[in-house]
């Protein structure tokens, strides 16, 4: 049979406080005896020594104190004269005979029953003294002792029913968060809920820490599988988009076959939507093994100045389209250990980025600088802006801020462009942050280590 961790518990408590119960017992049962034995003895010796005390002899006469006690405390007490005949006081009628020995408790029985006894002898003279015995029944003690121990074997029962009743109640009430962890993971199960936590009240055992390990497993995977929906939910949208654009392209030039004109407008959109979707799956790619970490990156000694230039360059006729200026403040000859590929594409996206949202007739600016062993770049615009809610979102791949805002070619915004920036500059252990308000333009600073460590 297959017990529950709880009565495993449980049981296991329960038979280690009967051993523990009964190992007390059992050392109370051999030494109890013992200990009674000696209380009796001495107490004998006691009440003997005090009747010694209130006798006195004087001029030749014995003299007893009316205080004497002949049976104190359970104890006889009997005075006889050298000659062992019996002055005062009584002892137990069928005490049997018992030798006179001074200072030594002998032990007396019979079928009646058994006796401590205990003399004292009191010289005054060569020819005068007197004997002082004590005796008290052990048989009374024993008989005492007996009770006591048919009564705590009386209530062994009911201690280790109390026992166990207890461990059941301290158990139950330690198993009680894994009851709710359980019914959190079969009411997610059930219903696909991450959003369900176990929600324990506070507290600082191993259970509560669990406990509160598991609710923030929860929030991570149930943030990732939103991630994960939101993400195929966009892509699918990126890509159907363009996918729709080539078919009805390809539908009108079939139509138009016969048209030079049309048939290569329409190849011309179908070759723009086509560069489009492989700049996406390309992206995608990237971002999907930079996720198991399995991207390639190749580091070598660069001119970022010589780079940072190049960019500017290639994105001119760009920024003449929207009418704006661009402008560079760029130290010379600054070389880095980075990947040139990577590089290339952090500038291009976010000079990019800069000019699609940038105002037309205003100014975009690309700065390099070496500051305490980083290379810094700052890509500012005075352009439309982005609010302070929508800033720590900005990262998250196909977010917009407002998805009617359209890029510069006319095409749209991708919505990675700065989810693959930011890999990249966490691939070369570097920082990037960013300052922006509304109608006022944006500045994205990015920090890379010079040298790598």
């Amino acid at each position: 049979m297959k017990l529950t961790i709880k009565k495993r518990i449980v049981l296991w408590y329960t038979v280690w406080m009967l051993i523990l119960l009964a190992g007390v017992l059992t050392l109370l049962l051999l030494s109890g005896d013992l200990v009674m034995a000696r209380r009796a003895k001495q107490n004998l010796q006691e009440v003997v020594s005090d009747a010694v005390d209130e006798i006195e002899y004087e001029h030749g006469r014995l003299k007893i104190d009316d205080d004497i006690s002949f049976f104190d405390d359970g104890v006889y007490v009997q005075l006889f004269d050298g000659g062992f005949a019996s002055i005062a006081g009584r002892l137990p009628s069928d005490l049997p005979s018992v030798a006179f020995q001074h200072g030594r408790i002998s032990t007396a029985s019979n079928k009646n029953g058994r006796w401590y006894v205990y003399d004292h002898q009191m010289i005054f003279s060569h020819d005068s003294s007197i004997w002082v015995r004590g005796v008290t029944g052990a048989s009374d003690f024993r008989s005492l002792f007996d009770s006591m121990q048919l009564l705590i074997l009386a209530c062994l029962p009911l201690l280790i029913l109390l026992a166990g009743l207890g461990g059941y109640w301290i158990v139950r009430g330690a198993f009680r968060p894994f009851k709710k962890m359980i019914a959190t993971a079969e009411a997610i199960a059930d219903g696909g809920d991450l959003s369900k936590r176990i929600d324990l009240p506070d507290g600082t055992d191993e259970i509560h820490a669990m406990a509160q390990t598991f609710d923030k497993m929860l929030g991570r995977l149930e943030d990732s599988f939103e991630k994960e929906k939101r993400f195929t939910s966009d892509a699918s949208h990126e890509l159907r988009t363009p996918i729709a654009t080539i078919h009805a392209q390809c539908e009108y030039a079939l139509e138009h076959a016969d048209d030079p004109v049309e048939m290569e407008a329409a190849l011309k959109v179908i070759l723009r939507q086509s560069s489009r979707m492989s700049g996406l799956v390309s992206q995608l790619l990237t971002l999907a093994r930079a996720d198991r970490k399995q991207a390639q990156v190749t580091f070598e000694r660069i001119n970022l100045s010589e780079l940072a230039e190049l960019s500017l360059a290639s994105l001119e006729d760009l920024a003449q389209e929207r009418n704006i200026r661009m402008e560079s403040d760029i130290e010379a000859d600054i070389f880095a250990s980075v990947d040139q590929t990577l590089m290339t594409r952090l500038l291009m996206n976010l000079l990019i980025n800069a000019i699609s949202y940038g105002k037309e007739g205003g100014w975009v600016r690309l700065g390099l600088s070496v500051r305490d062993g980083l290379a810094v770049m700052e890509i500012s615009d005075d352009g439309i802006g982005i609010s302070s809610e929508h800033l720590p979102k900005i990262w998250d791949r196909f977010y917009q801020v407002d998805p009617s805002r359209t890029a510069a070619n006319g095409d749209g915004s991708l919505g990675l462009g700065l989810a693959m920036v930011r890999w990249i500059v966490q691939t070369h252990g570097g920082r990037i942050s960013v300052e922006s308000a509304p109608d006022i333009g944006s500045r994205f600073t990015v920090e890379i280590p010079i040298e790598r460590k």
